[in-house]
Parts: structure tokens; sequence; C-alpha cells
């Protein structure tokens, strides 16, 4: 099963009306807590987590379960810790990239011209190509790998919102990533961080490690989020029929 997301899909997508972009989004959701629920999975991963809403999600339906979020930048760490952890999730004020060390990070001031609050949503390993005002700071970093410490019985579902800086993600998640089943990750198809992998080398190298691409939404003119899933780990075969009736009229899905 190949669904093509990068010939006519683009144009179509962004062509939507901001209500039918809306809808996409929770779709594409309801599609990937399916996916997590027929996978079986006994753990949660939610990687530049900010308020961390994947995660809380995860553990209000499984409340026994072991759910880790990440988040590097130290205000908005600071700003959410207290209503995460009394959630129950594991909120880890930890960058996650290629070692385990002090690492900088850059926030954002400034975007296009538009000024940010510190607690904003786009600090990253990365160097934002339209940001003059940053922010650079030394935060613990840690390989997703070495922090997760995956076992072969572990059935994981993964969030990853990290701007720009899968390479820096998936470079040190080999383990985490052969016990991931479901995977939603936000990708660009136009560089907003210097030397980021834009959606085609996403796409690429998770396709390299055996995962199929399911579905994808809107977010803005060149971002949007991929679901992915691991078939060793869930049977895609219910997913032909939902995925096709995902977005119906829009021609996203090609079988």
């Amino acid at each position: 099963m190949e669904f093509d997301f990068f010939s006519g899909v683009q144009a179509e997508l962004l062509n939507a009306s901001p209500r039918n972009k809306g809808k996409i989004g929770e779709q594409l959701r309801f599609i990937f807590d399916k996916l997590i629920e027929s996978s079986g999975a006994t753990r949660a991963v939610e990687v530049g987590a900010y308020e961390a809403s994947f995660a809380k999600r995860f553990k209000r339906r499984h409340p026994d379960s072991n759910v880790i979020a990440y988040e590097a930048n130290p205000n908005v760490f600071e700003h959410f810790k207290k209503e995460v952890t009394r959630t129950g999730v594991d909120y880890r004020h930890r960058c996650v990239g290629p070692e385990n060390s002090q690492i900088e990070i850059a926030i954002p001031r400034d975007f296009r011209g538009i000024r940010r609050p510190a607690n904003n949503q786009m600090a990253s390993l990365m160097s934002n190509l339209h940001a003059d005002d940053v922010d650079k700071v030394q935060v613990d970093c840690v390989r997703l790998d070495d922090d997760v410490l995956p076992s072969p019985e572990d059935v994981i579902a993964l969030w990853v919102d990290v701007e720009g800086a899968t390479s820096q993600v998936f470079g040190a998640a080999k383990k985490t990533l052969e016990r991931t089943a479901a995977l939603l990750v936000e990708v660009e198809s136009r560089p907003i961080w210097e030397g980021q992998w834009l959606a085609a080398d996403v796409d690429a190298f998770l396709r390299s490690c055996g995962f199929v691409a399911l579905a994808r939404d809107t977010q803005r003119v060149h971002q949007f989020n991929f679901i992915y899933a691991n078939p060793r780990l869930v049977d895609l075969k219910p997913y032909v029929r939902l995925v096709s009736r995902y977005l119906a009229g829009t021609h996203v899905f090609a079988s």
C-alpha cells in the first residue's frame, strides 16, 4: 500500500477553506487515535510538546501507561509544568537531539517581522531563516533512544513537532523508531530553518525505516503533519478504507 503525497496533493489542500482545514486536522487526529488504539500502544512519547496535548490525551485514555513529553524551551516548560505533571504525564525539560550533553537552542523573538513572546512554540536546535531577534539558551539535550530506553516489548505512539530538527531527533532514535507503531510528525516543504530536512527528506528516511505514510493535513502554506505507521507492529488493512474515505473527493489518497 503506497500513497502519493507529493504530486497534486499540495494545491488541493491549500485551496481548502480555513474551516475545511480545521476539519482536515480533526480527521487526521481521529485516524491517528484509531491507529494507536489498534496497535495496542503501551507507551507514548511527545517531542516538542509545548502544552503536551497529545501526551495528556493518551494518558487520559491509558492511565496506567508510561507517557513522556519533552519541552526544550524553559519559558514554555515553566508555564505548563504544573498543569501537565498534574495529569500524570512525565513532562521533561530537555531538548531531544543528537547527543547527551548541554546544547544551545534558539528561541525566535520575532518571525517575519512579527514579535513573539519568550514562551513561543518555535524554539529549535536549528537557526530560523526568518527571525532577526533570537534568544539563545543552554539546555540539557538527550538522545531519544538513551532517554526513552525502549524495550523489545514496547509498542510506542510517537508525536514529533521539533521546528525543523527532525534529522537531529530521528538520527538518535533508531531503537525508539523500531518499537514505534504510530508516528505523527510536523514537516515543511520549504525551509524555515537552516539545513533542515524537508518533507520529502523525512518521508525518504521513514520509508527506509519501514514506515508507511497514511495521511497528511495542511496547517500553513508549506507546513503540515504526516501520519506514518509501522506495518511490523500494526495491521494496516483496516486503514485502506478509512483513509480512502478521509477527505473524500480531494484525491489526496491514491492507492
